[in-house]
């Protein structure tokens, strides 16, 4: 499997779980070394978070917008 799959998968699975990033790497340090050459490290799991973050867009939506606005 590509690098690039295997991290949006790992990605997608520890924040599924709500795996910290802290416990994430104490569990892939804990396993054999040949086994935690597959798993990625977690700062290639920070780039991917951030890469995939910088790629959402926010509309605002008029209509809660002026909900909020009565309410308020």
């Amino acid at each position: 499997m590509p690098q690039e799959e295997t991290t949006q998968r790992v990605l997608v699975a520890k924040d599924s779980g709500l795996i910290s990033d802290e416990a994430y790497h104490e569990l892939r340090m804990s396993i054999p070394e040949d086994a935690r050459a597959m798993i990625p490290p977690i700062n290639v799991l920070k780039d991917e978070r951030n890469r995939q973050n910088k790629n959402v867009e926010i509309h605002q939506i008029a209509e809660v917008r002026i909900f909020f606005s009565l309410v308020v």
